[in-house]
């Protein structure tokens, strides 16, 4: 069983981290509960893009929680830069959602006018017909 020979210690303060290589991870290694390692991404502002190695049950109640970064720790303004684009995809995902609401009010509408088309329809024929006995009616005297 091989375990995490591919990580390659990288400190950048206090904390340590680490870096990899990319050549020597298989998918084959186990965490400290002998589960399969999964790699991830980060989807947080702060680590946005930044991948890491899990339990595959990570954060799961049978889980070891075994987590390690496998990417260096993103630059301040990576950071920054992160936090612009949540916010831009927040923003999006609200005028997504406005979209659904608007096409769902769009469409009841128009199901409300097709009813509404066809009664008129209907009304039209019938008056059409009322038109044509006044008219035979009308001729006749």
């Amino acid at each position: 069983m091989k375990i995490f020979s591919f990580l390659i210690p990288y400190t950048m303060s206090s904390s340590s981290t680490y870096t990899n290589n990319n050549s020597q991870y298989n998918g084959d290694e186990k965490c400290g509960c002998g589960r399969r390692v999964v790699m991830r991404t980060s989807l947080t502002t702060k680590n946005l893009g930044r991948r890491f190695l899990g339990c595959i049950n990570y954060k799961q109640k049978n889980g070891c929680n075994f987590f390690v970064w496998i990417d260096p720790e993103t630059c301040p303004r990576g950071v920054e830069y992160a936090k612009i684009m949540q916010a831009k995809k927040e923003a999006l995902e609200g005028e997504v959602e406005e979209l659904k609401m608007m096409i769902e009010s769009l469409e009841r509408g128009k199901q409300i006018m097709e009813v509404e088309n066809e009664a008129l329809v209907v009304k039209m024929a019938d008056l059409t017909e009322e038109n044509v006995n006044l008219t035979a009616s009308n001729e006749a005297l």
